[in-house]
């Protein structure tokens, strides 16, 4: 029987599989154009240059660059700015916060003199890479006047032949389940095993908050060697780790009070979900001539073992009475497997005036797979491999990037422009492709033993969020325009020995 406050264990874990899906299939498949001050103020097209350990996590041949021993650290400020479009009205949300992008130590081991060929250095190095930010806020609010997440709901519970009463709860507790549990969907008079909701036909307001924290860091283990001063080549054992947590809050609000014994509802999901891994990267610079460079870096596909911890609770405010339920916390464990990646880069310099650099590099998302290891429904692990392989294809992120110098001094600029995720059949119309573009600027101070950087990056990503689906091909669901735009600001101090 319901009741209007109840807390209980939830059984059927595999109820709250949507934390595993094709987003986060995208989110650990990708990563952001993070690094030392000096690799961002060029747009990160730094793999035919080396002597930056930003290079570890992307062409580990540039630890070979190397001429003298070098630790740094850096530390930034990010910025979100979302600006949100959802059924016609515009909304504005955002997160600024102090991170500490990386820091890493190289040991430069010279060859004995008088060796005119052969290994001329052996270099070892460690670093400490930000590989992606996760904390952002993101809230919008709309009328939708055509359908409910409600809606979403009674088509699990009608679906083959209905669902008893008895079963809503245990088959459903996440979402459906907590719907029943506070009166928001009822079965149909005639037909206990058929279900209606309170918002049959739309119109009500709907208002998205989500707030996450987190981030994908690697530690990084390097060797290199530096051939004739000619052919630099390395390696990189490295071990990847990730912390995501979101808070996300869905609710609908009759503010025209036309909905009979309906006022609102609130729907609230959290997801904390930790990650740790391994993968291993090649790569190699060439000096075609000491004046022109070019590199190619191999990253193996990635091992990620993950951890999701979950619960959910709902309220209701119907004309009648105000209901409440909750689930206690859910684990569930799984392995997902992401992509390799190809890096290919080439850089000119001009003597000791400067540089420019440009590089691609090439990911196939749809490759993720997940593996389920803790109990999980087979057929939804095919199922969603192949919707992942379906949905998103090949992304191509190319940098271009220039630094000048005056004496000691270094003026840097970059530009970068990543390529739609999206297959033709699931491309969003408009621009929300996620695909992405952005500039940077730097400055730098280098003497023979101490350097300091300074760099501003902006990237601007367009998308679009939609906070449920339907199975009826008849009903417009209303998805939000989201235009992005990233702010970091980032402070490289090294010293060399």
């Amino acid at each position: 029987m319901r009741r209007s406050l109840f807390i209980v264990i939830a059984l059927a874990v595999s109820a709250f599989l949507q934390a595993q899906s094709d987003v986060e299939a995208l989110r650990y498949a990708s990563t952001q154009n993070l690094g030392t001050a000096r690799y961002v103020g060029i747009g990160g097209a730094f793999g035919a240059l080396g002597a930056d350990f930003t290079t570890l996590s992307m062409n580990p041949g540039g630890i070979a660059v190397y001429r003298h021993s070098s630790f740094a650290a850096s530390g930034g400020l990010f910025a979100y700015d979302n600006s949100a479009s959802f059924f016609g009205t515009k909304s504005n949300s955002g997160r600024a916060f102090l991170y500490f992008p990386n820091a890493g130590l190289v040991i430069a081991r010279k060859k004995k003199q008088g060796r005119e060929k052969g290994w001329r250095y052996v270099n070892y190095g460690f670093a400490v890479n930000r590989l992606a930010n996760y904390r952002n806020t993101l809230s919008f609010t709309g009328v939708n006047p055509y359908n409910s997440m409600l809606e979403q709901f009674t088509e699990k519970l009608n679906a083959n032949g209905g669902t008893r009463p008895g079963d809503v709860f245990s088959s459903y507790p996440y979402d459906a389940g907590l719907a029943y549990e506070t009166y928001l969907i009822d079965p149909a008079p005639d037909d206990t095993t058929y279900f209606v909701s309170k918002i049959p036909d739309g119109g009500a307001r709907q208002s998205v908050n989500i707030s996450t924290k987190g981030r994908m860091r690697e530690l990084a283990f390097a060797v290199g060697g530096n051939y004739n001063d000619k052919l630099f080549i390395g390696a990189s054992l490295n071990f990847p780790s990730i912390k995501y947590q979101e808070n996300k809050s869905f609710s609908e609000e009759d503010f025209m009070d036309s909905i009979p014994d309906f006022k609102s509802y609130t729907f609230n999901q959290y997801l904390t979900t930790d990650a740790n891994g391994v993968n291993l990267k090649f790569g190699m610079i060439y000096w075609i001539t000491p004046a022109l460079r070019i590199g190619v870096a191999l990253h193996s596909p990635g091992y990620l073992s993950f951890e999701d911890r979950f619960y959910a609770d709902m309220q209701s405010d119907l004309e009648s009475d105000q209901y409440s339920y909750e689930t206690l916390s859910g684990r569930f464990s799984y392995t997902l497997i992401t992509p390799m990646k190809v890096i290919l880069s080439a850089a000119k310099l001009f003597g000791k005036k400067g540089l420019i650099a440009a590089e691609v590099e090439s990911y196939d998302p749809g490759a993720t797979r997940y593996y389920f290891t803790d109990g999980g429904s087979k057929a939804y692990e095919n199922e969603l491999n192949t919707s992942i392989a379906d949905k998103y294809q090949r992304v191509y992120r190319v940098k271009l990037g220039a630094e000048a110098s005056l004496g000691n001094l270094r003026l840097r600029g970059g530009a970068f422009w990543k390529s739609s995720v999206f297959t033709d059949a699931y491309k969003p119309s408009g621009r929300a492709d996620y695909a992405g573009a952005g500039y940077s600027l730097g400055l730098g101070f280098r003497s023979k033993y101490f350097f300091a950087d300074a760099a501003f990056q902006n990237v601007l990503t367009d998308y679009a969020y939609v906070p449920y689906t339907l199975n009826n091909p008849d009903e417009t669901v209303g998805g939000a325009l989201i235009d992005q735009s990233s702010y970091n600001l980032i402070f490289t101090l090294g010293v060399n020995f």
